[in-house]
């Protein structure tokens, strides 16, 4: 008989398991140990006949920084009969629970198990098993073995016995429900009654099976008649290891015993060639290990690929509102039609921030599932060119301790209420943030006046922050001095009447601030800017106050002084504004959205087919490419279409390919964006 107790050492947080072997009534002390802050359970002792007979000893262990949990796991050690510990030992990952024991039955440790109850992600209680392996010094897989509580119920007791690959368990199931309820404070408290328990069976045989499995091309390039290169990802979900696998299409061998060691539940990748038919379909394989697991495998050839470029805040509106900018393409072998949908879910942080109007033609907006919905034969046509620009207004909604809001989105295309095959999860999605104009400027409020004939007629002010402004601002020509009470919600901007002549002497300043400077009027900004897609814009705010009907700048007949800043004891130079001179248009910066390949393909003898993904507001595209991976000795086309044919090449020779888009100044000069990542490509035609 072996038996084990815990007890307290002299050191507060640490615990001390006394293992003992009694034989023919005399007790025999077999070992003393030190489990360091291993107090929370009471050690589970099994004896099983390896090497003549040695015993199992398990607890959970936990371990401590600082006084702080940093880790906790069911350890288990083997000990011989005379006391020593011996080269078994074990650890698990985590998943054991506290009230595990070792299943009844197995005289080896190959055929010992432990197992546990705890809640599923159905919130029901279920028992859990796990076997044990030596070799590897790890616990197998988990196995739920059938037979639950209800969600009202709770697991009492039970007991698991094992036979083999076959587990029995029994246990009972309570009820507890409410019979009291009492209010002696702010705090319900309820007080619940026992009630009869029944009884639970349930069994479970493992077999050797695969599980999780998958097949992938990862991005390869797929076309009729040609040779693919497949990756199979699973896991080992049998009791045995498994060293090889032999994967087959419709009875006929495309791979042979290919070498890959797991042991369960370990999952690995197994890649193989093979060559497609006339017909571009989707290929089903039946994939067999050589420890008698089977499972099936499909290989997605024909399906959509949507891409998402990067968002972009095009435009600021009144109130905090933004117009944001995406472009939509599919990328995949199966062409959208009229009958398909693509739906865009919207997440962030707080979802009650997200209220969008779709300005595009083609996208609504579903306001309870907080989906974006694209529909109809235009639209899909579009997509399929990779030409649909998706606009939308959104208003974000900062609170005090964000600094910024994020929005991710991602696009699923729907044939009828089913997702269709997508060939590549890993483009269908795409993030942007909002700075909280609180944290980007260092003052919440813009100016620009308004001069006409001579008057300074009225003064435009912009809050550029998040949140309601109220200030005072002092306004002097020198003659007289005029005060504006202001008051602006988030992000709003308004018109003050100013009424008093523009003389050499304007000036202003806010109460309880330092002075600030009236900035010359400036025309409106140039529309094809292309703001920055980290959501911040790339213009001051200002210029997207619009201002009234009246004219900002007239010169007239006699020069009229720019406003200047006049400060409390430091007078300043006032330049002058000549009635011939015009107000200059500053140069608009351009912005140009990184590049990235739709297809390469070498198509037909020496050449290749080059399709670029839209790049917003480009005016053409750049390609590169070159026998050297660092791009020496390069070639260049520019093309003013998003596809392009370059012939001439050398079979079997390898090419390196990148792209990026330009766009036209107002001079006609080619301002270019940053190159796409680099295409390698063989050219086998």
């Amino acid at each position: 008989m072996v038996l084990a107790t815990m007890g307290s050492s002299e050191e507060v947080q640490e615990r001390e398991l006394y293992s003992y072997i009694v034989k023919d009534g005399a007790q025999k002390s077999v070992n003393r140990i030190t489990c360091n802050d291993a107090g929370e359970t009471q050690p589970r002792v099994k004896y099983v006949t390896n090497d003549g007979g040695m015993f199992l000893a398990a607890w959970k262990q936990s371990e401590y920084k600082k006084g702080e949990l940093t880790d906790s796991y069911l350890a288990l050690q083997g000990y011989q009969k005379d006391g020593s510990a011996n080269a078994v030992s074990m650890k698990d990952s985590g998943e054991v629970t506290e009230n595990f024991d070792f299943a009844k039955g197995g005289d080896t440790i190959s055929d010992t198990a432990v197992y546990w109850q705890s809640a599923g992600d159905d919130s029901k209680m279920h028992t859990y098993v796990k076997y044990m392996n030596a070799k590897t010094g790890t616990l197998s897989m988990q196995y739920e073995i059938t037979g639950t509580a209800s969600a009202n119920e709770m697991l009492v007791g039970g007991s698991v016995v094992v036979d083999g690959d076959r587990f029995t368990t029994v246990s009972c199931a309570q009820t507890s429900t409410q019979s009291e309820t009492t209010k002696d404070t702010d705090l319900t408290q309820t007080k619940d009654e026992e009630q009869p328990a029944r009884l639970i069976t349930g069994t479970k045989t493992i077999q050797n099976e695969l599980s999780e499995v998958s097949a992938d091309t990862f991005g390869q390039n797929v076309e009729q008649n040609s040779t693919i290169n497949v990756t199979l990802s699973f896991a080992n979900a049998g009791r045995k290891a498994m060293d090889s696998v032999t994967v087959k299409q419709s009875g006929t061998t495309v791979a042979d015993a290919l070498p890959i060691h797991l042991e369960s539940g370990e999952r690995g990748q197994v890649s193989f060639s093979y060559t497609l038919g006339n017909t571009l379909q989707n290929e089903t394989f039946e994939v067999t290990a050589d420890n008698g697991a089977t499972a099936k495998a499909q290989l997605t050839l024909l399906g959509t690929d949507m891409v998402l470029g990067n968002p972009e805040v095009v435009e600021n509106l009144q109130g905090g509102e933004r117009i944001v900018q995406v472009v939509i393409s599919n990328a995949g072998t199966k062409a959208l039609t009229e009958d398909d949908t693509i739906r865009v879910a919207l997440t962030s942080v707080d979802k009650k921030a997200v209220t969008v109007k779709p300005t595009t033609a083609g996208a609504s907006f579903d306001e309870d599932k907080k989906l974006i919905v694209i529909s109809g034969k235009d639209a899909m046509e579009a997509i399929n060119r990779g030409e649909y620009v998706l606009q939308f207004n959104y208003t974000p909604k900062f609170t005090s301790e964000a600094k910024n809001v994020s929005i991710s989105l991602q696009a699923t295309a729907y044939n009828g209420s089913a997702a269709a095959e997508e060939l590549n999860l890993i483009d269908n999605t795409a993030a942007f943030s909002i700075v909280k104009p609180s944290k980007q400027y260092d003052r919440p409020l813009t100016f620009t006046s308004v001069i006409e004939d001579g008057k300074f007629k009225a003064l435009d002010v912009y809050n550029r922050y998040e949140k309601k402004v109220a200030r005072t601002i002092i306004v002097s020509n020198g003659i007289e001095t005029k005060k504006i009470n202001v008051t602006l919600g988030a992000e709003e901007g308004k018109t003050y009447d100013v009424g008093m002549d523009a003389t050499p002497d304007v000036s202003y300043e806010m109460e309880g601030d330092d002075p600030v400077v009236i900035p010359t009027p400036e025309p409106e900004d140039d529309p094809n800017v292309t703001p920055s897609p980290s959501g911040e814009p790339t213009q001051n705010p200002v210029a997207t106050v619009k201002p009234t009907k009246r004219p900002v700048v007239k010169p007239t007949k006699r020069p009229v002084p720019t406003q200047t800043v006049k400060p409390t004891h430091t007078p300043l130079v006032r330049p002058t504004v000549k009635p011939s001179d015009k107000p200059k248009k500053a140069a608009p910066k351009i912005v140009v959205g990184k590049a990235r390949f739709l297809s390469v393909k070498n198509k037909a003898s020496k050449k290749l087919v080059i399709s670029m993904k839209v790049v917003a507001r480009a005016n053409g595209y750049c390609v590169q490419y070159s026998t050297n991976k660092k791009f020496k000795k390069a070639k260049t086309k520019l093309t003013k279409k998003r596809k392009l044919t370059i012939k001439k090449l050398k079979k079997k020779k390898t090419y390196y390919i990148r792209v990026r888009a330009y766009r036209l100044d107002e001079k006609g000069k080619k301002i270019f964006g940053p190159y796409s990542k680099t295409k390698k490509i063989k050219i086998k035609k």
